[in-house]
């Protein structure tokens, strides 16, 4: 018997509430429904993998994430994980169309051979460091909310807020990134702001907010994917005029995307999410931006503490990201969660206060393994 083969293993689908609703450009959630898999080896090992549904890709239902996991699961049975290279290239020739199930899958392959040989995912990317620090995102919420939720997330010790803007009303985006910035200011504290447009602007008045937002005396870092994904000549234009860096997210789904946008001029910093590019990908995303010279982020979807995991292992695995945003296990209600099973198997359920959270433990803004 090879310990390292694909045994099988399990999928289902979980629905966890948002503690306050995830409110964006593009659309709002109250609770997010998840699929995950249990991949299990001949040698008992397990890993586990969780794709997350998106206010963006809304073809990509639980339901659509779950059977794309039972058909790799099930493609997959009897292949050897320590070949994981070739491994991790089937799955997404087999997935082109559900990346974030593609993800799920080779998260949980890697983390069950790493599980065999007794090796800390964060050591196999390098073991650069055993911490980082993380933003908090501020919804688009009405601008009372939104300081209200800053004010909070200041007392937690955060020290970057990501404030979501790009919404059809540009005046009260502006006016709830003033609200913020005053309620740091209330307490007498220094933040940094992200602000991340969902692709809600167009370029002229995406530099104009920008502009703004600096005149009102908000210390914005970065620039989160203002435009349409795609317009990459637009933000070009934009990314040589903004006075402060534009980051890609929306516009990076793969390697060749990244490329592409680095070619452009388009960005100075690219946002690399695990949940829609798995960790094959993401390294060659983020060698790709080193070589441009171009700064790193790192951010998530609507994961449980449990499926952020891999992405806090590359992260301190790898130590080269400026920007963290590694929040969704703090948006999440996960006390209130509830799963179903798809596919047999033992039951889920959520970590409670003082157990593990998938491999990291939280301090406010600060995870460590």
């Amino acid at each position: 018997m090879n310990p390292f083969a694909v045994a099988g293993g399990e999928v289902w689908t979980f629905t966890v509430p948002l503690k306050s609703p995830f409110v964006t450009a593009l659309g709002s959630k109250t609770q997010t429904t998840n699929a995950a898999l249990r991949l299990r080896l001949k040698g008992g090992a397990e890993g586990y993998g969780e794709a997350s549904s998106s206010i963006v890709i809304k073809r990509l239902s639980p339901e659509t994430l779950a059977r794309s996991l039972r058909g790799l699961l099930t493609r997959l049975r009897g292949r050897d994980v320590r070949e994981i290279e070739p491994l991790a290239a089937d799955i997404w020739r087999l997935c082109p169309d559900a990346n974030a199930a593609a993800a799920a899958v080779e998260c949980a392959a890697l983390e069950a051979l790493l599980a065999a040989r007794a090796i800390p995912m964060a050591e196999w990317f390098g073991g650069a460091q055993d911490s980082i620090e993380t933003d908090l995102t501020i919804s688009a919420w009405p601008p009372r909310q939104a300081a209200e939720g800053a004010l909070a997330a200041l007392k937690q010790g955060f020290r970057t807020l990501k404030i979501k803007v790009g919404t059809s009303d540009k005046a009260e985006d502006l006016k709830r990134v003033e609200a913020v910035s005053r309620a740091a200011a209330r307490l007498g504290r220094r933040i940094t702001l992200i602000l991340d447009g969902n692709q809600g602007f167009h370029a002229e008045g995406a530099l104009r907010f920008a502009e703004r937002a600096l005149r009102l005396g908000a210390a914005v870092a970065l620039f989160e994917q203002p435009l349409e994904r795609g317009k990459l000549k637009e933000a070009a234009w934009l990314s040589r005029r903004s006075p402060v860096p534009l980051a890609a997210d929306e516009s990076v789904r793969s390697p060749a995307e990244a490329l592409e946008v680095l070619w452009a001029g388009a960005a100075e910093v690219v946002n690399i999410k695990v949940a829609k590019l798995g960790l094959r990908r993401s390294l060659d995303v983020a060698a790709l931006a080193r070589a441009a010279g171009k700064g790193l982020m790192i951010g998530c979807m609507q994961e449980s503490a449990r499926g952020l995991s891999p992405s806090v292992h590359l992260a301190c695995g790898l130590g080269v990201f400026s920007y963290a945003d590694l929040d969704s296990d703090v948006l999440l209600d996960e006390g209130r969660g509830h799963g179903a099973a798809v596919l047999g198997g033992r039951p889920f359920s959520f970590p409670g206060e003082g157990q593990p959270r998938g491999g990291f433990t939280r301090e406010g803004p600060i995870l460590r393994l």
